[in-house]
């Protein structure tokens, strides 16, 4: 109820107030603003959070959350892209998945998608090459490859590389599952 989200939300700030660079209780606080349909309060208090520590990479975690939820697939990226770049790897597989919608809305606006696809490869690639086996990275990487070779297809290119290289992604996800699993069984 938002009696509960009130007494959180009291509680939060009453952290801020003693610990102004608590980033983490600032993130769930603005969480809690969005639950309550308050996404402008909620930024303006992570961009405070960022103006105090632009380290903390959940702070533009939870605004690319945010963006992300507005439909503002652009500046989502672009936060989780700096989260990654603070040390948060999952945020940009969130960037790469946002880039994935963004080339969609390229394609019904009659604009090439391939930029922002490749964006969202770039971003998947840095996540891959921290972490080889990041199963949900390598997932919207295939995809990612998939839909920009059907892209490439459909505007008369060759899309054959891009699709190789989606099967490539979702046969090593395969074998390190099945690796992963006989391990387990043993």
């Amino acid at each position: 109820s938002s009696r509960d989200f009130e007494g959180a939300a009291a509680q939060y700030r009453a952290i801020l107030a003693e610990m102004p660079d608590a980033a983490f209780s600032r993130a769930l606080l603005a969480d809690i603003l969005v639950k309550q349909n308050r996404p402008s309060e909620a930024l303006t208090l992570l961009n405070e959070g960022i103006a105090i520590d632009a380290n903390a990479a959940v702070l533009h975690r939870e605004k690319g959350r945010i963006y992300d939820r507005l439909g503002r697939n652009g500046e989502a990226a672009a936060a989780w892209e700096v989260a990654g770049a603070r040390g948060w790897k999952d945020p940009l597989v969130n960037a790469g998945i946002v880039r994935s919608r963004e080339a969609g809305q390229e394609v019904l606006a009659g604009r090439d998608p391939i930029p922002a696809f490749t964006r969202g490869l770039a971003d998947l690639d840095r996540v891959i090459q921290q972490d080889p086996k990041h199963t949900l990275a390598l997932r919207a990487r295939g995809l990612l490859h998939f839909q920009k070779g059907i892209s490439e297809i459909n505007e008369g290119r060759d899309g054959a590389a891009s699709i190789a290289q989606a099967a490539a992604d979702h046969d090593e996800m395969v074998r390190w599952t099945a690796d992963r699993l006989t391990a387990l069984r043993c």
